[in-house]
């Protein structure tokens, strides 16, 4: 099966942006594992808070062949406890 470029190419593929009260963490392919630095989000305090935002766009250098496809991911969270 050929990868779907949106998923699997890291430059003009889906980009993912997760920020964490309003600072940027991540930015980059929506396939981490072809990220340089996949993201690491930082410590909740018990009882604390933070503002998780995620999104996900296309880039404008991605060529129209990119257009009209779609693909389906999972964002898996691992909470832990300290």
């Amino acid at each position: 099966m050929v990868p779907n470029p949106l998923f699997s190419d890291p430059v003009n593929g889906l980009q993912l942006e997760i920020t964490v009260n309003g600072e940027i963490r991540y930015r980059g392919p929506i396939d981490v594992s072809l990220a340089s630095s996949p993201p690491a989000l930082e410590r909740i305090q018990p009882n604390g808070y933070a503002a998780v935002g995620i999104a996900v766009f296309l880039p404008v250098t991605a060529p129209n062949t990119m257009a009209r496809q779609t693909v389906t991911f999972n964002l898996d969270f691992t909470v832990t406890r300290f």
